[in-house]
C-alpha cells in the first residue's frame, strides 16, 4: 500500500545542465498518492528534483498524467497510460513523453508541454492522497498518430520510452528532437526512431 507499483517506477530523467540537478519521476502514481490512470482519471506523478552537486532532493512537483487515451476493446483486457521521459527546457519548464497501450487497439504517444511555475512544493510529504496541491500546468504540444510518412501513409506509434536533443536539421539549422522506441524484445514491436525538426 506504499511505493511504487510493479512495472510503473522510475521511468522518467530530465537533466538541468545549468542548475546541476536532476530530475525523477515514476511511471505512474506511488501507491499513497493516487490510483493509476482509468478511463476518466488522472494519475498524479511526483516531478522530484536531485542537486547534482550535493546528492539531496530538492523541490518536487506534482505532474497529472493523462487517463487512458485507449480503452479496452474487449471486457478484461488491460489498458495502460504512463510518463516514459522529460525533458528540461529551463525555468522549470520541461516536454513530456507520455506513452499508453492496451492489447488490439495498440499504442499511444504523446508529447505534453509542462511548467512548475505556479505548483506546489509537495517535497517531504509522505502521500498526496488527503492533502491539497496545485499540480503542474500542461498543455498538449504534439500527438505522435497526427504525423505521416513522405508517402503521406498514417504513422503508427509504436511503445515510445525515450526522447533527447538531436542535432541540428541540416537544410534549416532548427534544433531537433529524437523519440525512440523499446520493441520489448517482440517480434511484433519495432524499434522506431523519430526525428523532429522544431524550426
Amino acid at each position: 500500500d506504499r511505493g511504487a507499483r510493479n512495472n510503473r517506477s522510475f521511468e522518467a530523467l530530465a537533466i538541468d545542465t545549468v542548475g546541476r540537478r536532476a530530475y525523477v519521476a515514476t511511471e505512474a502514481a506511488l501507491a499513497q498518492d493516487g490510483p493509476l490512470p482509468g478511463p476518466d482519471q488522472p494519475s498524479p506523478v511526483r516531478i522530484q528534483s536531485i542537486d547534482l552537486v550535493t546528492g539531496q532532493p530538492g523541490r518536487a512537483w506534482v505532474y497529472p498524467v493523462e487517463p487512458l487515451p485507449l480503452q479496452p476493446l474487449l471486457p478484461g483486457l488491460p489498458a495502460v497510460n504512463g510518463l516514459t521521459e522529460m525533458l528540461w527546457l529551463g525555468q522549470d519548464r520541461f516536454l513530456m513523453l507520455e506513452r499508453g497501450f492496451t492489447p488490439l487497439g495498440g499504442h499511444t504517444a504523446r508529447l505534453w508541454l509542462a511548467s512548475a511555475a505556479y505548483a506546489t512544493n509537495v517535497a517531504g510529504r509522505q502521500a498526496l492522497a488527503g492533502t491539497r496541491w496545485i499540480p503542474m500546468e500542461k498543455r498538449l504540444w504534439l500527438d505522435l498518430a497526427s504525423l505521416r510518412h513522405g508517402d503521406g501513409s498514417p504513422f503508427v506509434p509504436d511503445n515510445f520510452e525515450a526522447m533527447g536533443w538531436g542535432p541540428p536539421d541540416p537544410a534549416t539549422g532548427a534544433p531537433t528532437l529524437v523519440l525512440v522506441s523499446d520493441d520489448n524484445f517482440a517480434p511484433h514491436q519495432q524499434t522506431q526512431f523519430v526525428a523532429l525538426a522544431l524550426g
